[in-house]
């Protein structure tokens, strides 16, 4: 997690020490001295990626999900070599079109050890995925590492980060209206994807009536990028359109 202070900075300065934190947790020798613009090198899969990966790497991140549980559960294959072979590859694709906002080299690594020492004491897999590697989309919040989805304004603190829920009590509402005030106005906000949030209605028994998304938000939510329209909502300054910004959901109980 970086500590890069956006407020005292440009967000230019913001962004490039935000990519070079990123960038300065690749391990030298993964390194690629010479990295080639886009106009010269237009396709890095392939033989060109290849070059830089051993004979095994190449065999391993070739592979497809099904034929690599098959070898890492039965112990052809350990844990950590997969790991490290996934690893390496995406260091390599970041390098050349900087694909990759957070970087969990190491924490992948020592888990995947943790399996192969299972799995040399019991002489069997934690799991179905056990081996597996797996990315995160900067969606997911983790806790202790930012969650920026590539915005310059969610950068350090006061961004978007987690892995518990956000906790927070301002002692107000929403509801502009002096005559009526909640007296319980503490609000936890959890990270929660929308397919999770419908199939824990459909499992509670409740039947989904309407949904619509909503192009303004109630408060600053990407700070530098917003317009304040009025009537305390908020709206991309540019294109509000691509990017909804919340959502209303509604259920009833039958």
């Amino acid at each position: 997690m970086s500590n890069i202070q956006t407020s005292r900075v440009s967000w230019q300065e913001a962004a490039a020490q935000k990519r070079a934190a990123v960038n300065d947790l690749i391990p030298q020798e993964w390194r690629i001295g010479d990295v080639p613009s886009a106009e010269d090198q237009p396709n890095i899969t392939g033989d060109y990626i290849r070059q830089f990966l051993t004979p095994r790497e190449v065999e391993i991140t070739e592979t497809e999900a099904e034929a690599i549980l098959a070898k890492t559960t039965s112990g052809e294959w350990t844990a950590k070599e997969v790991a490290t072979a996934f690893c390496h590859r995406a260091a390599l694709g970041h390098q050349l079109v900087n694909c990759l906002h957070e970087i969990f080299f190491e924490a992948a690594i020592a888990d995947a050890e943790k399996l192969d020492d299972y799995f040399a004491k019991h002489g069997k897999p934690v799991g179905p995925l056990h081996g597996l590697p797996v990315s995160l989309k900067d969606q997911f919040h983790v806790k202790g590492v930012e969650t920026t989805m590539g915005y310059v304004g969610w950068i350090g603190p006061g961004g978007s980060s987690g892995g518990e829920a956000t906790l927070w009590d301002e002692g107000a509402t929403y509801v502009e209206h002096e005559e009526y005030q909640f007296k319980n106005t503490a609000t936890a906000e959890f990270n929660h994807g929308i397919a999770e949030i419908i199939q824990a209605l459909l499992d509670a028994g409740l039947r989904i009536t309407g949904m619509r998304e909503h192009q303004t938000v109630s408060w600053d939510a990407i700070p530098g990028q917003m317009e304040d329209i009025g009537g305390g909502e908020y709206k991309l300054k540019k294109e509000p359109w691509r990017l909804p910004l919340t959502y209303t959901l509604q259920a009833v109980k039958e």
